[in-house]
Parts: C-alpha cells; sequence; structure tokens
C-alpha cells in the first residue's frame, strides 16, 4: 500500500511538472500588439453626405496613424487627436476578392493610392465610400448614390460621369493587393472609430519611346491639375540626353 501511495505522488508529480512545462511555451510566443498615437488634420468642410440614416456634414478630418494616413470605419464614432490605438487585425486585400467588405475596400484603396495618388479629394471620396461599404450599404445603386453626393460636393473627376467613376473604382482591370492594418482605441472604445491604414507602393505610370530611327517630333507639355485643370505658375524641368540633336529646347 504505502508503495502504490509512492507511486501515485510521483506520477502526479510528473503529471503536474508536464502540465505546466506545456504552458510555459504558449504565454512566450504571445507579443504586445503594435500601438500608436493618432493625429487629425482639417479637410475643411466638404458637404453633407447622407449613408442610409446616418449623415457627415461640417468639417471633414484625416487621421494619421502610425505615419500613415488612416481611413475611419464606423460613420457617427469619435476619435480626438492623443487618443492611443492598438493594432487589432491585420488583412492582404486583394481587389478581385468579390462581394466581401475586404473586396470593396481593397477597390477602393487602389483607386486612390494608383488612380489618384492619394490626393485629398481621393481620399474624401474613398472615406465616404468606405463608411458606406462598412454600414452595408454595398449596392451598385447605393455607392453610385455616395459618388454622386461626393461629387456634386467637390468636384472631382469634373468630365467623368458617375457611371464612370464607378467603373474606375469598383471594376478595375488586371489585379492588385495590398497589406491592411485595422486600429482600435485602447482603453474605452465603445463609441470610438476603427481606424484602417494601409501598406501600398504607388503604381508610377511611365511613357517611353524606344526607336532607333531618327526622327524630329514636337512635343507639347501642359501642366493640370488631377482633375485636368490647366496650372499656371508652377515651374517644372524638362531634361535632355543630348542637346546636339534637339532643334529646339527652351
Amino acid at each position: 500500500m504505502k508503495g502504490n501511495k509512492k507511486i501515485r505522488k510521483i506520477m502526479t508529480f510528473v503529471l503536474v511538472f508536464t502540465l505546466l512545462c506545456g504552458m510555459i511555451p504558449v504565454n512566450s510566443v504571445v507579443a504586445n500588439a503594435a500601438t500608436s498615437t493618432v493625429s487629425l488634420s482639417s479637410l475643411g468642410r466638404k458637404g453633407t453626405v447622407s449613408i442610409g440614416s446616418k449623415t457627415k456634414s461640417g468639417t471633414w478630418w484625416q487621421m494619421k496613424l502610425n505615419g500613415k494616413k488612416a481611413f475611419c470605419i464606423n460613420l457617427g464614432h469619435t476619435c480626438h487627436s492623443g487618443n492611443t490605438y492598438s493594432a487589432e487585425e491585420t488583412h492582404h486585400f486583394d481587389q478581385n476578392t468579390g462581394a466581401e467588405k475586404n473586396g470593396y475596400y481593397a477597390k477602393i484603396v487602389r483607386w486612390y493610392v494608383v488612380d489618384r495618388n492619394r490626393s485629398g479629394k481621393a481620399f474624401v471620396m474613398g472615406q465616404a465610400l468606405i463608411w458606406s461599404i462598412a454600414e452595408g450599404r454595398n449596392s451598385e445603386a447605393q455607392l453610385k448614390d455616395v459618388i454622386k453626393q461626393v461629387k456634386g460636393n467637390i468636384n472631382i473627376s469634373p468630365t467623368k460621369s458617375v457611371n464612370d467613376l464607378y467603373k474606375d473604382i469598383f471594376e478595375p482591370s488586371g489585379a492588385w493587393t495590398a497589406d491592411v492594418t485595422i486600429w482600435q482605441k485602447t482603453g474605452n472604445s465603445k463609441r470610438y472609430q476603427r481606424l484602417l491604414t494601409v501598406d501600398a507602393d504607388d503604381v508610377p505610370e511611365v511613357a517611353s519611346i524606344n526607336a532607333s530611327d531618327y526622327y524630329r517630333q514636337r512635343i507639347t507639355v501642359t501642366k493640370k491639375d488631377e482633375d485636368g485643370k490647366n496650372l499656371a505658375g508652377i515651374q517644372f524641368t524638362l531634361d535632355a540626353d543630348n542637346l546636339d540633336d534637339l532643334y529646339l529646347f527652351p
């Protein structure tokens, strides 16, 4: 009997030790999520946009988090400069995901980054569309309604129709992916914005001419802004590799 009790004690000790050893690695691999302090900058008054029963009016704000511009996800929730945010989720966005939220978000971010070179007007349009999708309003008619409202407020792409803009944003060709982070306010996060930042490289458009024949061509350069309007008084530089072969180079 004494021998059996001694064996049971030894087995109990071994079992407890094994459980403790199994717990240690689990705790050791848990890493603290990245945190960052948010800052805000005013984009000015950009009119009113209605998304279902919710509206955005007055001054529009752009958040910056972890060195990146951030889109808000929760329409109607607040965000204050100095709030601390924690990285809650990371995703690999694919514009060809389909009708899922991340697929819609990816198309908007691609248009903002690639087509519009992260312009202020494109941010406002993208922000409104992200709010609409987050609210579950992602049908073609609903998204076109948002585009129509924002387009009228900020005069973006005046030569394009609402249908054209919708196709540019939500029916792109080719493939494009980006890594994104969803951020949540630390502490009491109720009624506070969740934020979205994106890691994506711009895709520059490069025009080139390759030819072995000698020819003479007149090239006219017109300076325009992102909406196609001519700019005046903006200096720029033209470089030529061989001035001797140029007929006229001011």
